[in-house]
């Protein structure tokens, strides 16, 4: 089984990559983030995470080019994308136990060759990966990139996005950097074919 990470920050490009990456290798993609953000979602329903997924009230499914979240029987993914999901994402990914029980249930769906996502795939999550990248851009950058999708003032994005940066770096437990073993690629000046191009000259070198 080969397993491939790609981390890095919010709107650097890293879940577009991770997508072309597995449709061209035919892996299936997971994205890791959507773990904590299914935990902060239910959290705001005063549900618990772990007994939803025993109790299969949750489901992930890995697939091609996506990764699904059903909750009660509704996919709920483009929900898990919004601003404020994010927020209780980052909240509880501070929580020591929550995250070494959140690591062990990622480990557990990943049954096949996967382009893993996340912003500690390569650091904790999948520590052996085969090939590990981290891809990463100005923040002025992925402010724009989020402009372009959004309805929101660029400088409001732009303090959000340099907020999270700060708050997931300064954890006192699994702060957010890249691997020692990663590839690092800057996509500030990049297209998305340019970075995937790139990868995967490094996965077939």
């Amino acid at each position: 089984m080969k397993i491939i990470t790609i981390d890095g920050p919010a709107s650097s490009g890293k879940s577009s990559v991770a997508k072309a990456l597995s449709q061209k290798l035919e892996f299936v993609y997971f994205n890791t983030g959507l773990t904590y953000r299914a935990i902060g979602f239910l959290k705001a329903r005063n549900m618990d995470f772990f007994e939803a997924i025993k109790n299969n009230l949750m489901v992930f499914e890995l697939l091609i080019g996506q990764t699904k979240v059903i909750f009660e029987n509704i996919d709920i993914t483009s929900l898990l994308l919004q601003e404020d999901i994010a927020k209780l994402a980052s909240e509880v990914a501070k929580d020591p136990i929550i995250r070494e029980k959140t690591i062990d249930f990622q480990r557990s769906l990943v049954k096949e060759n996967a382009i893993v996502e996340g912003r500690d795939a390569g650091t904790h999550i999948f520590k052996d990966a085969h090939i590990k990248f981290f891809i990463d851009a100005d923040p002025k950058e992925r402010a724009l990139r989020r402009y372009i999708q959004e309805d929101k003032p660029y400088e409001d994005i732009l303090k959000a996005i340099i907020s999270r940066d700060e708050m997931d770096k300064n954890r006192e437990t699994y702060p957010f950097k890249p691997a020692e073993d990663a590839i690092q690629i800057d996509s500030t000046c990049m297209s998305l074919d340019d970075v995937v191009n790139l990868c995967m000259e490094y996965i077939n070198g």
